[in-house]
Formats: C-alpha cells, sequence, structure tokens
C-alpha cells in the first residue's frame, strides 16, 4: 500500500515537471521569436540609417566641391622675374681707321 502511493505521487510530480517544462519551453520559444524579429527590425532600421547618412555626407561633399570650384577665384600665377639677355655688339669702328684695315683677309690673300 505504502508503495502504491509513492508510486501515485511520483506519477503526479511527473506529470507536473513535465507539464511545467512543456510550458516553459512554449514560453521561451516564444520569446527567442519576439527577439528575433526586433532584431531583425532593428538590422534594417540601421541600414536605412547607414544609407540615408551616407547619402546625406555625399551630397554635402558635392555641394561644398561645387561651391568652390565656382565661387573661390583661382589663385593668379606668380609673376616670374623678367630675365634680360644682353648681347654685346660689336666695337664701333674709330674715325681714323680705314676700311680696308677693317675687312678681314681670306687665307690665299695673306702672303
Amino acid at each position: 500500500m505504502l508503495e502504491t502511493k509513492v508510486d501515485g505521487r511520483l506519477a503526479s510530480i511527473e506529470l507536473t515537471l513535465e507539464s511545467g517544462l512543456s510550458s516553459l519551453k512554449t514560453n521561451m520559444d516564444a520569446q527567442f521569436a519576439r527577439f528575433e524579429a526586433s532584431l531583425h527590425k532593428s538590422q534594417a532600421d540601421t541600414l536605412k540609417w547607414l544609407v540615408g547618412i551616407v547619402l546625406l555626407l555625399g551630397t554635402i561633399g558635392l555641394a561644398i566641391m561645387t561651391f568652390l570650384f565656382n565661387k573661390v577665384p583661382p589663385k593668379a600665377p606668380s609673376a616670374m622675374p623678367l630675365i634680360v639677355i644682353t648681347i654685346p655688339t660689336a666695337p664701333h669702328s674709330m674715325p681714323g681707321d680705314s676700311p680696308a684695315s677693317s675687312t678681314s683677309h681670306t687665307p690665299d690673300e695673306r702672303h
């Protein structure tokens, strides 16, 4: 008799434990499903914000470059110093020089 009473109590404890574990498993599965759904939503939101920020920064950069190229005057080239080249001229003939003495002789004419 004692044995049947213990067996009955053990069976009821086992049944209670199995039903508790079953409900716990069902509850945990539902919680994980909700967490996974919120994780996917947050990933989609993060990607959306990231794409928006990248597009915004690109647009701002393009606007700044356009402004700088159109409104800022280009630098004037630096003035290079002038280079003056003087070529010496042939010496002028003096009043006492004769034209014959200033002509050059060819090697055949020299004796």
